[in-house]
């Protein structure tokens, strides 16, 4: 099941959700779906990697994103935020070793409930490829994220999902770094 179109701004009332047309990067909700009291996306960031940053990391420097991806619940009132149910935090990183000539890849996904900080353990991959489009793939895509409150099962007819990517850094005036990051906000299907 299909997660609609692409929407990106606030989910506050009164403002319209628009559909970005730049070229710039974006993200793609590609599912997000109320299974069994847990919510699972299947999301990808597109137009990050340039061949600018393809250079940047060939030259071992080591390149994070970090992807939170949090379930919102409906509106208690007409002109209040949504709250936040449940939270899962993916952090990806690529290491370029030139002796080898391979991408050292890794992920840790981090389920977090926002009012408490117990939670599970993180859970963390490890590879390595020598293919640049897997390295790609491995850094912008995420396939059957779970997000789910341990202490109940989520439920509701009006829930979102909403996906806040980190991709790098911008300089204020050439000299603060600034984080450069994108989101989108989508409906979950049941």
């Amino acid at each position: 099941m299909a997660a609609g179109p692409r929407a990106v701004g606030a989910d506050e009332p009164g403002e319209e959700k628009k559909e970005k047309h730049e070229s710039g990067p974006r993200i793609e909700v590609q599912r997000a779906a109320l299974e069994n009291g847990r919510v699972s996306v299947d999301f990808s960031v597109e137009g990050v990697f340039s061949e600018e940053t393809v250079e940047w990391i060939q030259s071992g420097t080591p390149v994070k994103f970090r992807h939170r991806i949090e379930v919102l619940g409906p509106r208690r009132f007409l002109l209040s935020r949504r709250n936040v149910l449940a939270r899962s935090v993916v952090e990806t990183r690529v290491v370029y070793d030139a002796l080898t000539a391979r991408y050292e890849l890794s992920r840790v996904t981090t389920l977090k409930k926002p009012q408490r900080k117990e939670g599970p353990p993180p859970y963390e991959e490890a590879s390595v490829t020598n293919e640049l489009e897997e390295m790609v793939r491995w850094m912008v895509e995420g396939q059957d994220v779970v997000l789910y409150d341990p202490q109940r099962e989520l439920n509701g007819d009006d829930l979102r999902v909403a996906i806040e990517s980190s991709i790098g850094r911008d300089y204020v005036l050439w000299i603060f770094p600034k984080s450069r990051t994108i989101s989108v906000i989508a409906p979950v299907r049941r």
